[in-house]
C-alpha cells in the first residue's frame, strides 16, 4: 500500500489502515516498516464486527496458533480468539463505504455498503 500512497494522495484521497492489533503493536509495525499513513486500532473488533467481518477461530486453529507461540488475544488486546477478514474499502467524503470487495469462505461478493464511518 505504501507504494501507491502518492497516487492516492495526488487523486485527492487518503489511505488509512485499520488493524485489530493493539495501538502499541501497531506503532511498532508502523515504525519497523516505515509506514507513512495512519494505522488505526479496531479495539475489540468493533468496526469489523459491525460489518460482520469477524469470525471465531476453531479450537484446532487456536491450538495451531498457540503451537507457533502466537498470542492472538494478547496482540489484539482481547480475551477472544477471533480474526477479522482482510479487506479494502473506498469511502466517500461523507463517510459512506461505496465499494468493498468482500471475500468469505462461503461466498465471493462485491457490494456497496451504506455504512457510516
Amino acid at each position: 500500500m505504501q507504494g501507491i500512497l502518492k497516487n492516492i494522495n495526488e487523486l485527492g484521497g487518503n489511505l488509512v489502515a485499520v488493524s485489530p492489533q493493539t495501538a502499541a503493536l501497531n506503532a511498532e509495525v508502523k515504525k519497523k516498516h516505515r509506514i507513512a499513513y495512519p494505522v488505526l486500532t479496531d479495539f475489540d473488533h468493533a468496526t469489523t464486527r459491525a460489518m460482520q467481518l469477524v469470525y471465531p477461530m476453531s479450537g484446532e486453529l487456536v491450538e495451531l496458533y498457540k503451537g507457533f507461540g502466537i498470542d492472538l488475544p494478547g496482540n489484539h488486546g482481547t480475551d477472544t480468539w477471533e480474526l477479522p477478514l482482510a479487506t479494502r474499502m473506498v469511502v466517500d467524503r461523507d463517510g459512506t463505504i461505496v465499494s468493498t470487495p468482500i471475500r468469505t469462505i462461503r461466498s465471493v461478493r462485491s457490494q456497496k455498503r451504506r455504512l457510516r464511518c
